[in-house]
């Protein structure tokens, strides 16, 4: 169990950075095609089946065929390599990014779309449309991480919430006023962000 002691006169007052802001995410805007977010919603934070492995890692970085969450960052975020997904870590994603002349260490915390379950017929429209609640599977697991992981994390100091879906913004909110108590910045990747970095990265092909 962690606690998080800040007096409120320590409280930050902006603690949201835009996606837009960040010097490696900026790019020659793109049409974000329905095709686009309609693959989106379905990558899971592993591609295909079994565990994820290094050697799987070599084929997936040279395969465009092959995709998942993590490596739409592979080839944008400065240095950053996909590595083995554990499924429960906090850092999927992780670099030192530039926001104007400041570097920054940056963290994410990726979930798939809410909507994307095996089990669960939903239509690629429907995937689109619905918000990430905080109710969720995937938003508690990010409140989780955020929490126990992220805010205590002294060496990060923006959390990246990832997720091929659009944010309620209620629960922006909460993750807002959690990353004010710790002392750190949040930043959302969403769909349409996801969207725009995948049509952008030569090693991912849209199927």
């Amino acid at each position: 169990m962690g606690y998080i002691v800040n007096g409120t006169e320590n409280l930050q007052t902006e603690v949201e950075i835009p996606f837009a802001a960040i010097e490696c995410f900026k790019h020659d805007s793109v049409a974000l095609t329905h095709r686009v977010k309609a693959y989106a919603v379905n990558m899971n934070e592993k591609c295909g089946s079994g565990t994820c492995s290094y050697a799987k890692i070599e084929k997936c970085t040279e395969n465009d065929g092959m995709a998942c969450l993590p490596k739409v960052f592979y080839t944008i975020l400065p240095g950053y390599r996909p590595q083995p997904h554990k499924g429960m870590e906090y850092g999927d994603v992780a670099a030192e990014v530039k926001i104007g002349n400041k570097a920054y260490d940056l963290k994410g915390i990726i979930k798939k779309n809410s909507e994307n379950r095996p089990r669960k017929s939903v239509n690629d429209d429907e995937k689109i449309r619905k918000p990430l609640l905080s109710t969720s599977g995937e938003g508690q697991e990010i409140i989780r991480q955020f929490v126990e992981q992220g805010m205590i994390d002294a060496r990060c100091q923006i959390i990246a919430v990832v997720i091929p879906q659009y944010i309620d913004a209620g629960f922006k909110g909460t993750l807002r006023h959690l990353a004010r108590l710790s002392g750190k910045k949040v930043t959302f990747i969403e769909l349409d962000e996801l969207s725009e970095l995948i049509s952008i990265n030569k090693k991912i092909l849209v199927s």
